[in-house]
């Protein structure tokens, strides 16, 4: 029988990070400070995603503040002078 109430599910697969906002907005996940996102495209830059810093964390966008105070100890040689960096210039 052809019953339009059983679909096939389809397996999500890991793409992008979306954000919690519409458009190119987000929210860090700790604080609810409001993050600028990457574009029209629907994703958060690398900057506020935890993954890029190399921690694994069951929050998907964070704002360097929070990324420093929970993650710094983690980090290796290059992702601290990089996070560094981006504080000096402002980031947020």
């Amino acid at each position: 029988m052809g019953c339009e109430l059983t679909r096939k599910r389809v397996k999500k697969g890991e793409g992008p990070t979306k954000p919690n906002r519409p458009y190119d907005w987000a929210n860090c996940y700790l604080c609810s400070k409001e993050l600028k996102g990457a574009g029209k495209h629907g994703i958060i830059k690398n900057r506020n995603n935890p993954s890029f810093w190399g921690v694994s964390s069951s929050y998907k966008i964070l704002c360097l503040e929070c990324m420093g105070k929970e993650f710094y100890k983690r980090m290796v040689g290059w992702q601290r002078k990089k996070w560094r960096e981006y504080r000096r210039r402002g980031y947020v």
